[in-house]
C-alpha cells in the first residue's frame, strides 16, 4: 500500500477546506438573496465577501498557476418555488410563470462560464436540463418545471412526499458546482388549486383558470349522460347555439335531478400539509356521475362538462367558499345565466337559475364594495381553451 505524499495530503486538505467554504458561501448567498429583513443584509453581505476572499486564497494555493479563482466568484442560489405539486395540472403550467424551482447564476469571474442546470423529482419526473453560457459579469435566472412521468403519478390518490434534486455543473471543469435536495409534497390527482403562495415573492397567485382542466366534455360517462339529455329535451336534440341554450340547460338539469338524483355532499379536504395553500379535492365529472354526489364545485364542473358537450359556452363563477356554473345565452353576448348546483334534489330548474342569479349579483356587489376580486371571478372555459390551451384531463 502506497502512502500519500505530504504534497498530496496538503492538497487533499486544501480541497476539503475549499469545498467547505464553497458550501458556506452558497448558504450565505442563498440567505442574502431570500432575506426579507433589511437589518440582516449588511452582515450577510460582509459574510459573503469574507467567504469569497477566503475561497480565492485557497483556490490559488490549489492552483498556483491560476491568475484568478473563477469558481470562488461564481454564485449559485437555488430557490424552490413550490412546496407542493398539483400532479393533475402541473404539466399545464408554464415554467416561467409557475416554476417548481429557480436557479440564479452570477458570474463575477473574468471568464465565460458554461453551466448545466438540472432538476428532477426523484422517481416521479423526467430531468429538466438547461445549458447556460454566462458571460463575465452576467446574471441569469433559470426557471424549471420538470415534466412529470405520467405512469408514476397517475395512481397518486393521497398526498405523497418526494424529493426534488437540483444541480449545477461546470461543463468545462466537468464537476458539480452545487447540488441541493428539497422535500416536496405531491398532491393527489384530484386536488385542484384555487390560489398558491409563491415562496420567493410571498405573493398569492390566482389559479382558478386551471379548473377548466376538470371540465371534461368528451369523457365517456359525460357523453353517456348527454344521451339522456337528448331524451329529456322536448325536441329530442341538443344543437348548441343553433337552438335555445336555456332549453338545453333545462334538459340536462332535469337529467341530474331525476335520472341521476345528484345529492349535495360537502367534501373538499385535500390533506395538503401546507396551511398557506388554498385548494380543494375535486371530483372529475365521471366520478361525480358514478357516486351521484357532489359539492358545489364538483357539480359546477359536471354541468359545465355537459354544457360544453352540448356545444354551448360554459363558465364557472368562483367566489369565497362557493361556486356557480353558467352559460352564455348567445355567443359573444357576455350575457351569462348562472345556476345554483346544490339544490338538484329540492328545486326545479327555474328556482335554481333564480338562486344562481341572486348569488352572482351578491358576489359582484361584495367585490365592488370591498375591492377584493376573489368575491367574483368568472372562469370562461372557451377562453381558457383557446387562449391558454388548458385541455381536459380526460
Amino acid at each position: 500500500m502506497t502512502l500519500p505524499s505530504p504534497a498530496e495530503l496538503k492538497r487533499h486538505a486544501l480541497q476539503q477546506q475549499y469545498d467547505m467554504l464553497l458550501r458556506q458561501h452558497a448558504a450565505a448567498s442563498r440567505q442574502l438573496l431570500t432575506t426579507n429583513n433589511a437589518a440582516d443584509r449588511p452582515l450577510l453581505e460582509a459574510q459573503v465577501a469574507d467567504l469569497e476572499t477566503k475561497m480565492a486564497e485557497v483556490w490559488l494555493h490549489l492552483n498556483p498557476s491560476a491568475a484568478s479563482a473563477p469558481s470562488a466568484a461564481l454564485t449559485v442560489a437555488i430557490r424552490p418555488r413550490m412546496e407542493q405539486v398539483y400532479t393533475a395540472l402541473c404539466d399545464l403550467f408554464d415554467a416561467e410563470e409557475h416554476p417548481l424551482v429557480e436557479v440564479e447564476l452570477r458570474n463575477d469571474t473574468a471568464q465565460l462560464q458554461r453551466l448545466l442546470v438540472n432538476s428532477h423529482i426523484q422517481e416521479y419526473s423526467h430531468v429538466a436540463a438547461t445549458t447556460v453560457e454566462l458571460a463575465s459579469g452576467a446574471v441569469q435566472t433559470v426557471r424549471q418545471l420538470p415534466v412529470l412521468r405520467k405512469v408514476a403519478v397517475q395512481d397518486i390518490t393521497e398526498l405523497t412526499k418526494a424529493e426534488l434534486t437540483v444541480s449545477v455543473r461546470d461543463l468545462d471543469a466537468d464537476r458539480i458546482v452545487q447540488q441541493q435536495s428539497f422535500r416536496i409534497a405531491l398532491l393527489a390527482r384530484n386536488v385542484a388549486p384555487i390560489a398558491v403562495h409563491d415562496l420567493h415573492t410571498n405573493a398569492w397567485i390566482d389559479m382558478t383558470r386551471y379548473l377548466a382542466a376538470f371540465v371534461t366534455p368528451n369523457a365517456p360517462k359525460v357523453l353517456e349522460t348527454l344521451r339522456k339529455v337528448v331524451d329529456r329535451h322536448p325536441e329530442q336534440r341538443v344543437a348548441g347555439y343553433q337552438a335555445d341554450a336555456d332549453l338545453q340547460a333545462s334538459a340536462l338539469y332535469d337529467v341530474l335531478r331525476h335520472d341521476i338524483a345528484l345529492a349535495y355532499v360537502h367534501s373538499i379536504t385535500s390533506f395538503n400539509l401546507n396551511a398557506m395553500a388554498v385548494d380543494q379535492r375535486v371530483r372529475l365529472p365521471a366520478e361525480t356521475l358514478r357516486t351521484r354526489s357532489a359539492n358545489c364545485l364538483d357539480a359546477a364542473l359536471l354541468v359545465a362538462s355537459l354544457l360544453e358537450a352540448c356545444s354551448l359556452y360554459p363558465a364557472l363563477l368562483v367566489s369565497k367558499n362557493h361556486a356557480l356554473v353558467g352559460w352564455e345565452r348567445r355567443p359573444g353576448s357576455g350575457e351569462w345565466v348562472w345556476l345554483e348546483t346544490t339544490v338538484f334534489l329540492t328545486n326545479n330548474f327555474a328556482d335554481a337559475c333564480e338562486l344562481g342569479q341572486r348569488w352572482a349579483a351578491t358576489f359582484l356587489r361584495k367585490r365592488e364594495q370591498s375591492g377584493d376580486v376573489t368575491w367574483h371571478r368568472i372562469v370562461s372555459i372557451k377562453a381558457l381553451r383557446t387562449q391558454h390551451q388548458i385541455t381536459p384531463l380526460e
